[in-house]
């Protein structure tokens, strides 16, 4: 277990209901009810229902309409991370603290890159030759399997296909999954929830996209990582 980051300091809350995709009311300090920032598109049905124990921070920005951020949600005797606008910074870490040795040591390391369909989250350099990166985070699991997408994601099927592009011209390509629980086994993109997306995941791993399933986890003061996942083969 090696520590990725540390949390800011964090409140705990009952999550009470979420009126759209990007708020949840949660219920702090017993009796009071604030709004919170949900920052991340999933549907995550498993982990914010009433009642609920969840985490959240104080936004940085004091003059936003929500003044708290959503972290993480209680499922069993894990706290699993919901906040995605975190992950970029938690995969520059793990690859400045070379966790993964196929993608060591990396360097010119560039956020928000252009592609013809759209961004991809990095691309930099490993001995002198370019590689593209994607990076998903995932909290569904099933019976010690973590699954991604929760929702359909076209947008997630489009970085796939932009990576496969790149994967053609002999460039090197990439995906980080960010599994947030320590209680997994395998990894499998989710067929039931979205088909098109599972069948463009084998169709890019078999043309030789690099696919990094990492387990990681959440105490409430810091993320840890754990290991690579094993995908289950389609």
């Amino acid at each position: 277990m090696i520590e990725i980051l540390k949390l800011p300091p964090v409140h705990k809350g009952i999550f009470i209901d979420r009126p759209n995709r990007f708020l949840a009311n949660v219920k702090i300090d017993s009796s009071k009810v604030e709004q919170v920032h949900v920052h991340d598109p999933g549907r995550l049905k498993e982990l914010l229902y009433m009642g609920n124990s969840v985490l959240i921070s104080r936004a940085k920005n004091k003059n936003r309409k929500t003044k708290w951020d959503l972290l993480c949600a209680r499922k069993n005797s894990e706290w699993i991370f919901i906040n995605s606008s975190f992950h970029r910074k938690f995969s520059e870490v793990i690859f400045h603290k070379s966790l993964i040795p196929a993608l060591s040591p990396i360097s010119e390391l560039k956020a928000e890159v252009k592609v013809p369909l759209g961004r991809l989250d990095f691309m930099g350099k490993i001995k002198d030759k370019n590689i593209w990166i994607e990076t998903k985070g995932c909290t569904l699991i099933k019976d010690h399997i973590a699954l991604f997408p929760d929702a359909p994601t076209k947008r997630g099927k489009k970085h796939l296909t932009s990576l496969i592009s790149i994967k053609e011209k002999g460039m090197r390509a990439a995906v980080l999954i960010l599994i947030f629980s320590k209680n997994i086994d395998y990894f499998s993109p989710n067929w039931e929830t979205d088909p098109d997306f599972a069948r463009e995941f084998y169709r890019a791993m078999n043309l030789g996209v690099e696919i990094y399933p990492l387990s990681l986890s959440c105490d409430g003061k810091s993320i840890y990582y754990h290991k690579t996942v094993p995908i289950i083969r389609g």
